[in-house]
């Protein structure tokens, strides 16, 4: 028999104070819903959330394929700037796109950007003086970006970095904080707020058209994503369309970078607060690469660099949580839910459950030694979220943070004050709130053979 979603527990709060809460701290509510039952009933203005805690709901949200579910509110909201691009399209328009973007994420195309990666790290690290006072963030968004460009264009968008950065600044806020954002008011209504958004989606939009319009009438197959974009064609022949291309371009310009920055920020704040694990990944540095450039072939025997990498997705997951809108009335998890509900599965919750994590909210890079990814209840661990929309990127994403890892660590250490703190503002990613402000430490690996970082 189930239960009606107004039987479950809930948080004892009106509507528009949850509404706030949520607005001001998202994780904090998240982590105050979860203690009150494995199947919480938020109410909410406008459509109420329905949060999973479970990891086999989440999975039977994620894997339900569109018989129950269309892209939550939050999601659709992105369309303002993202338009119809993988991560906001539905149905066959969605199967189309990413049938046509799979062409671009290859495994052959993605280790064909591995050297593109490397370089742009060897730069950044030749850049860093001993002593030198950085913004850890900042250096990562901004090598983050330069490889965005490399990869996805072929273009060195460097020169734009300062003022696309602020865009996606701009941008990526307006989703955190804005009204609009979450009361979803219409796209019509031009607020300060919006005309501050369209502004900021301007600038990134003319760097996009400047790249797609010399692209397309040179024709030529540079080995980078947007080429893999413009040949690729479907079952009938058909390409995308220009409109199409901006959209897809943009929503990997935007992912591709922020999400490989976040996580690289974080791992080197975690790697100066614990020393011994910092130790650990320079030994294996060491006897692995002994001071040359990392290549894609090396990554297999870069383990302790990989846990780092899936250790600080876990603790702190770029993808913080995830969600779907019932598409009609149905029956599911036991719980009569209305259409228009708001189904959400959290990784911040999920990862940081002491149900599936000893000392969970302990950095233990080593607790992935032994298989325990594969041990795991299915969507016990899910920073690329799962099912048919999986992120196309996870694979790119993961060789990018354990290559760039092992390049700087190699000969950078990052020492950050006993005060610094780890705090988050979650927007479609779990974004810094603040500044981290890093020392840089140079240190010399153990062997140099001949290919050095010199010779970049």
């Amino acid at each position: 028999m189930s239960t009606p979603m107004d039987a479950l527990p809930r948080p004892k709060t009106g509507r528009l104070l949850n509404v706030a809460r949520f607005a001001m701290s998202p994780l904090r509510s998240l982590e105050q819903w979860e203690r009150l039952g494995e199947i919480v009933h938020v109410p909410m203005v406008g459509a109420d959330f329905l949060l999973l805690t479970d990891p086999e709901q989440i999975g039977e949200m994620l894997l339900d394929r569109e018989r129950n579910f269309v892209k939550d509110g939050y999601t659709r909201e992105l369309g303002r700037v993202l338009g119809q691009g993988l991560l906001t399209s539905e149905g066959e328009v969605w199967r189309a796109h990413r049938q046509l973007a799979a062409h671009a994420f290859t495994p052959k195309r993605i280790k064909s950007y591995t050297e593109k990666m490397v370089a742009r790290g060897a730069a950044l690290e030749r850049r860093l003086r001993e002593g030198e006072r950085i913004d850890l963030h900042r250096a990562m968004f901004e090598v983050t970006l330069e490889i965005v460009g490399d990869t996805l264009f072929d273009a060195d968008v460097s020169g734009d970095a300062a003022d696309v950065g602020h865009a996606l600044e701009v941008i990526t806020e307006f989703f955190a904080t804005s009204v609009e954002a979450y009361l979803r008011l219409p796209h019509s209504w031009k607020t300060p707020n919006v005309v501050r958004l369209d502004r900021a989606t301007q600038v990134v939009d003319r760097v996009l058209d400047r790249i797609i319009i010399e692209r397309t009438a040179s024709g030529r197959d540079h080995g980078d994503l947007l080429s893999a974009l413009l040949k690729a064609r479907d079952e009938r022949g058909k390409g995308l369309s220009r409109r199409q291309l901006r959209d897809e371009a943009i929503t990997l310009f935007l992912a591709g970078h922020e999400t490989t920055a976040i996580t690289l920020a974080n791992a080197f704040y975690l790697l100066a607060r614990h020393p011994f694990e910092r130790g650990k990944l320079e030994r294996e540095l060491d006897e692995v690469l002994g001071g040359k450039l990392p290549t894609a072939d090396d990554v297999p025997r870069l383990q302790a660099a990989d846990r780092i990498v899936t250790e600080t997705l876990r603790l702190y997951p770029t993808v913080w949580c995830m969600g779907r809108e019932m598409a009609h009335d149905a029956e599911l998890f036991g719980v009569r839910i209305p259409k228009g509900t708001q189904v959400l599965g959290s990784q911040w919750l999920v990862h940081r459950s002491e149900r599936f994590f000893e000392d969970a909210h302990r950095f233990v890079p080593d607790r992935w030694k032994d298989g325990l990814e594969k041990r795991l209840p299915k969507f016990a661990y899910f920073p690329f979220g799962g099912g048919a929309r999986i992120c196309i990127g996870n694979h790119f994403a993961k060789l990018e943070a354990i290559l760039l890892l092992a390049t700087l660590a190699q000969r950078v250490r990052f020492e950050v004050d006993r005060a610094e703190q780890l705090r988050f503002r979650p927007s479609v990613t779990l974004r810094p709130a603040k500044t981290i402000a890093a020392t840089v430490a140079r240190r010399i690996p153990a062997r140099r053979p001949e290919r050095d970082f010199a010779r970049l």
